[in-house]
């Protein structure tokens, strides 16, 4: 029976790969890889010559079933460009139907993004909740995030550099000023560890560059209970009022929680759930 083999790579150094991992790579019949031009110089580092072909995004359902085909009479390799294949990447697909179809899936573990960020962050994390790439359109993130406000462990996601300043903006709005841990270009050269609130982070990475982790810490207490509910009452009438006079959430929600210490998570909440959503 052939195997198909997932196997980690290196996050940016190309030294962290196991010696497992080049073994297989050097034996199996073909690889298939997220981009072949990022797999190839770690391929040509090591001397390998084995078979590339691309798996990405692009004709994935096509692909899947070429490379199925493929594992009849061949072992395949799956790699992605950095880290563990499957998780926010190409490869959940043939994976899925490798096992399908009654092929042996092999792992062969490697370095990861997540764990690396997580085991210097310096917070507890025996307990977390990875969220991955959170939605591209801020209604879409914020939506996300109110799901896991009251969350009681820490949070993980990742996130690009042209998206950054955005989502650091969704998420003080809506978890709050929280502590944050940005893990960015791990492993590479302009490696940099952030330590600090989501206002300090916002000031920090006003240019944005390379791939980033951010580590945020979980809700600590219970602020709901001290809101005075009549205060609440007359910013919810608020809230639909100024909607409807066409105004947007990123308008209204900073200056009402100024005027009323309402924390901007709970008023965005009131936000999504009031008539006439235009934002």
């Amino acid at each position: 029976m052939s195997t198909l083999y997932v196997i980690g790579t290196p996050i940016g150094n190309l030294e962290d790969i196991t010696l497992r991992a080049l073994r297989i790579l050097s034996e199996v019949d073909l690889i298939v890889a997220e981009d072949t031009r990022v797999t190839s110089k770690l391929l040509r580092k090591y001397e390998i010559k084995s078979i590339i072909e691309s798996y990405s995004n692009k004709d994935i359902k096509y692909k899947t079933k070429k490379f199925i085909g493929y594992l009849e009479k061949h072992d395949l390799a799956l790699v992605t460009d950095a880290g563990t294949p499957a998780i926010s990447d190409p490869g959940k697909d043939l994976v899925d139907q490798a096992i399908t179809h009654g092929f042996k899936v092999v792992s062969i573990p490697g370095p990861s993004s997540l764990t690396a960020s997580a085991s210097i962050s310096g917070l507890d994390l025996s307990n977390f909740l990875y969220l991955g790439f959170l939605p591209n359109k801020s209604v879409a993130r914020r939506k996300t995030l109110l799901t896991v406000v009251n969350s009681k462990i820490p949070l993980i996601i990742f996130e690009s550099p042209h998206r950054l300043k955005n989502c650091l903006e969704d998420m003080k709005d809506i978890l709050g000023d929280r502590l944050v841990v940005i893990c960015r270009e791990l492993t590479k050269i302009h490696e940099e560890i952030f330590r600090g609130n989501i206002t300090d982070a916002q000031k920090y990475f006003l240019k944005p560059i390379g791939e980033f982790t951010i580590i945020i810490q979980n809700q600590v207490d219970d602020i709901g209970e001290n809101i005075d509910q009549n205060v609440l009452k007359l910013a919810e009438e608020l809230i639909i009022k100024l909607k409807r006079n066409g105004l947007t959430s990123k308008d209204v929600i900073p200056y009402l929680s100024r005027l009323s210490n309402i924390p901007r998570k709970t008023l965005y909440s009131k936000w999504l759930g009031s008539e006439k959503p235009q934002d």
